[in-house]
């Protein structure tokens, strides 16, 4: 700011979209050690629309208990026509890389047919922030289900 005080931009993403938050310096100093790339959060402000784009200029911020969470199905979809050899082998490797207790369902999609399956227990992972980064830098945002 022109007083010298901190302020920070953050692009804050969920499997729908993604929205540009200004933090302000008072909410910044209270939530400068939390922001972070893949933290799940939860943010509470003012929706504000200017020029044809939208921002939320945050009043508060808090990471949530999503430990319960933890264990639920993750579910991916894929279009059939993207299933090649080396995606196959790219994907198996992002849910290897992530071994835990969440089994994954995948749904296999094309022009008027979906195959709903659920992979074997050895490929359940850890429903992460850095695994939804993986799969989603692999897949595309739109591949999670939920």
């Amino acid at each position: 700011t022109k007083q010298g005080n901190l302020w920070a931009i953050a692009q804050v993403e969920d499997l729908a979209g993604s929205i540009e938050v200004l933090f302000f310096p008072q909410p910044y100093q209270t939530v400068s050690t939390m922001l972070a790339p893949d933290t799940v959060v939860t943010v509470r402000g003012r929706l504000n629309r200017r020029d044809g784009q939208v921002a939320l200029y945050a009043q508060e911020m808090t990471i949530p208990d999503i430990s319960s969470a933890a264990h639920e199905a993750v579910l991916i979809t894929l279009p059939t026509n993207r299933c090649t050899g080396p995606l196959v082998e790219q994907f198996k490797d992002v849910l290897t890389k992530h071994p835990g207790g969440s089994t994954v369902r995948l749904t296999l999609t094309s022009p008027g047919r979906e195959v709903r399956t659920q992979l074997d227990a050895s490929l359940r992972v850890e429903a992460s922030p850095a695994f939804y980064s993986d799969i989603k830098a692999l897949l595309g945002p739109g591949c999670l289900r939920h």
